[in-house]
């Protein structure tokens, strides 16, 4: 039996609060800090990414090539995943839904840094990482195992409740449920983002659920150890690591080439000693390859300036119509965190400057509660105050406020020559500050 059609046996599961494995040579579990050494000195193992530090979804793209759909999620990347393009590691897997829309692609995506961490984390404790997959994954393993092509499967984390989606046997959607959320309300939005109705509901690792349908000790980080390699999908790999398998494809071609071109010499030198005739003839051919090897190398270097000019080109053009975060996001965010004393008056908002928010509170309670819940999104920095003064309305008394923040990812349409003056907030209107 090949290697790549034996189980793993050793599955890791990696997050930034704690790691978890599980050993199939003696069926047990055991829990680490992220910063203890492990005690699997020489094993190889499966790297499994934690939910809550994985970016799990499907979109539709052209059905080409895995280049071409490769190059494709690279320049659009920033519309479906809410980082950076720059700081993050992904990879994707075709499924078998192709319509005239285009074929439906399995999307992952991790930060670099926690990609970074999590391998440190093993290499260090002398662990060969065979694979870097999603702990996801292992719920569509699981309903595999268990007949099931479609299926919600829930378990039980640490960090909550998982929410796994699998429709004709593929990972489709993964949500995770804080402990203080309804894991029923959950369960109904993650069947909507995927656009899926609620299937056979599984409860893996001894969850205890009224509403499932099937029920399951096995937990899907066990699952992953005990599958086969080759039926594990998608490997998420460090930019350097991808550059250096191209690099290795590169000199394996070159020295190919390099073979061919000994191997003719040798058949030149053989031939010209029996015909010396034949060998002139050889030479003047090989003048003649050598100008057309010349011109060819010279196309090629136009061709590449070509496409690095145009690369620039697109890369400003994402930039201006593809941003980090559109204007729809960012009122959807600030809207969401409006307590319910208090009602917005007015949102500013232009590329590469700051977030101005205007509104009225009924109490000074209220502007530092909605104050604490922007400063608390991942798609704001610099959340401030700028004021907030005590006036009336009518015989009431209220509070005017105004907030500024900026969104991650505010880039400006195009960078200009030199850096424009930051634009001042305005003048707070006189009255009793907070």
């Amino acid at each position: 039996m090949s290697k790549g059609h034996q189980p793993v046996g050793l599955a890791i599961e990696w997050s930034p609060k704690g790691i978890t494995a599980f050993d199939a040579t003696n069926h047990h579990y055991q829990t680490f800090s992220p910063k203890e050494q492990l005690p699997f000195l020489g094993r190889e193992a499966l790297l499994a990414m934690a939910r809550g530090t994985v970016f799990v979804r499907t979109v539709r793209v052209p059905n080409a090539t895995r280049a071409d759909v490769m190059t494709i999620l690279t320049s659009r990347l920033a519309e479906w995943v809410p980082l950076n393009p720059s700081e993050v590691a992904f990879d994707f897997v075709p499924t078998q839904d192709v319509s005239v829309e285009g074929r439906l692609v399995l999307l992952v995506a991790v930060r670099l840094t926690h990609l970074r961490a999590a391998r440190a984390c093993l290499t260090t404790s002398g662990i060969r990482i065979q694979q870097v997959i999603p702990s996801a994954v292992g719920s569509m393993v699981l309903a595999h195992s268990m007949g099931l092509s479609d299926a919600v499967v829930l378990e039980q984390t640490g960090a909550g409740t998982s929410v796994d989606i699998v429709a004709d046997g593929f990972l489709r959607l993964s949500r995770l449920v804080p402990p203080t959320a309804s894991v029923d309300l959950e369960m109904g939005r993650a069947c909507a983002l995927a656009q899926l109705p609620c299937a056979t509901v599984l409860a893996a690792g001894k969850m205890k659920y009224e509403l499932s349908d099937r029920q399951t000790e096995t937990r899907t980080l066990e699952s992953l150890a005990k599958e086969s390699v080759d039926r594990l999908i998608a490997n998420l790999e460090l930019p350097e690591d991808v550059a250096k398998k191209l690099l290795s494809l590169n000199r394996g071609r070159q020295r190919l080439a390099g073979l061919l071109l000994v191997a003719a010499l040798a058949i030149g030198f053989v031939a010209y000693g029996d015909y010396s005739d034949a060998a002139g003839v050889v030479q003047k051919k090989t003048l003649a390859a050598s100008k057309q090897v010349r011109k060819v190398k010279a196309l090629q270097q136009a061709a590449e300036k070509a496409a690095n000019d145009g690369l620039a080109l697109k890369v400003a053009v994402d930039r201006a119509f593809l941003p980090a975060q559109s204007y729809a996001d960012i009122v959807t965010v600030t809207t969401r965190d409006v307590p319910s004393s208090v009602w917005l008056s007015g949102l500013t908002f232009e590329r590469g400057k700051p977030l101005l928010i205007r509104g009225t509170s009924k109490t000074n309670s209220g502007v530092a509660d909605f104050l604490g819940a922007l400063s608390k999104e991942d798609r704001f920095r610099e959340v401030k105050l700028v004021f907030a003064n005590n006036s009336m309305i009518e015989k009431t008394p209220v509070v005017q406020f105004s907030i500024s923040a900026f969104p991650i990812g505010n880039l400006p349409a195009v960078d200009t020559a030199k850096k424009m003056p930051v634009p001042t907030a305005p003048k707070p209107p006189t009255g009793g500050n907070v």
